[in-house]
């Protein structure tokens, strides 16, 4: 299996073309933001924590409503860039303090953009 690590330098260098091929979602813990239009996003990827701003279009609360004072679990948008074994190179709708905006993900978290209609 090869390291997540190793996956983005591949990309950045050229090695590894990329092409986009779709909109999914990962799970995420969101807070209140600076601004009206955004929300701060915590990811968890493993023991690895990624954070940013996103706007709020970008994020799918699980929950009704928001308390402005705590958190609240949700999904992010973003954009599939390719799969690699069991790995998902993905773009963040914003710059990530920890990591830029593109990440490598668990396969395993991604799930479809729009969650599926209860009943359906």
């Amino acid at each position: 299996m090869t390291d997540r690590k190793d996956l983005l330098k591949l990309i950045e260098n050229g090695e590894l073309p990329w092409t986009m091929t779709g909109i999914g979602r990962i799970p995420c813990t969101v807070y209140p933001g600076m601004f009206s239009d955004e929300r701060a996003v915590v990811v968890e990827i493993g023991e690895r924590a990624i954070s940013l701003f996103a706007p709020i279009d970008a994020i799918l609360l699980e929950e009704s409503g928001e308390n402005p004072h705590s958190h609240i679990q949700g999904h992010l948008k973003v954009r599939i860039v390719k799969t690699i074994e069991d790995n998902v190179v993905v773009d963040l709708p914003g710059d990530s303090f920890q990591a830029g905006t593109r990440i490598v993900v668990p396969a395993s978290l991604l799930s479809p953009a729009e969650p599926a209609e209860k009943g359906k």
